[in-house]
């Protein structure tokens, strides 16, 4: 029989190992919309991985990287401010974020706490579009992201050609429909020619196909939050994570 110890690390072992085959297989089978969020997340939090806390306030704090001779790197260095009516400021060597608002609170902390633990998509999207008056200002809250513009326009492919089979008259082998050929061109499109002229011209052929509720349709393709938001909220995690330290 072997030694405790020794079945002890087989077992962590065996643990990891089963950690890191479901995170490949998760890896593997994640949409592009999940991977840019999982890579721009990790990105983030690595950036202010070996900070710590420069100043603090009743209602700002900063937080840099401090070199081991005492001085200061400016690399990421970033200005925490809670404002009137809970309104958030993340700033620095980091492009900035405000959002807005939180409403009444007692401690600051909570608005900070707030941003770092909510959902980005949409949810600090409408908050940030708030706070920064953003809503028409191309990548600042929100930009295009080309693959997952294809993901999603070959979902609705998918989406056609499942309606499409539920009429039984239909020969799937023959179908010649106008709004697959319409997302099939704008597919081919991505990546050469500019969105905006991409979407105008599937907006004319979705509309020649008659399908209904295009503006709704198209508004959104492609678009994923800004970069600036995954860093505003790895800094006001990391914020909390260094305060927990301190107690």
């Amino acid at each position: 029989m072997l030694p405790l110890d020794v079945m002890h690390e087989c077992a962590v072992t065996r643990a990891l190992d089963s950690q890191n085959q479901e995170r490949e297989a998760m890896v593997k089978n994640e949409t592009p919309y999940a991977k840019y969020q999982r890579v721009t997340e990790e990105q983030a939090a690595e950036s202010f991985s070996e900070h710590v806390i420069k100043e603090k306030g009743d209602l700002r704090w900063v937080i840099a990287k401090k070199y081991e001779d005492g001085s200061w790197c400016s690399y990421y260095l970033t200005e925490i401010i809670v404002g009137v009516g809970g309104t958030l400021i993340a700033h620095g060597d980091i492009d900035a974020s405000i959002f807005s608002c939180y409403g009444k609170f007692d401690d600051p902390l909570q608005v900070v706490s707030w941003v770092a633990n909510s959902r980005i998509a949409n949810y600090l999207v409408s908050k940030a579009t708030i706070g920064m008056t953003a809503q028409h200002t191309e990548g600042m809250i929100q930009r295009f992201e080309p693959d997952v513009a294809i993901w999603e326009m070959e979902d609705r492919i998918k989406d056609r050609l499942a309606e499409i089979e539920e009429d039984e008259t239909n020969d799937l082998d023959e179908i010649d429909d106008e709004e697959i050929a319409a997302w099939r061109k704008a597919i081919r499109a991505v990546g050469g020619d500019p969105w905006e002229m991409v979407r105008w011209e599937l907006y004319e052929d979705l509309s020649d196909a008659g399908c209904d509720a295009i503006d709704e349709m198209l508004w959104n393709i492609g678009l994923v939050p800004a970069t600036r938001l995954y860093y505003a909220q790895a800094a006001c995690r990391k914020l909390l994570e260094l305060l927990d330290q301190e107690d």
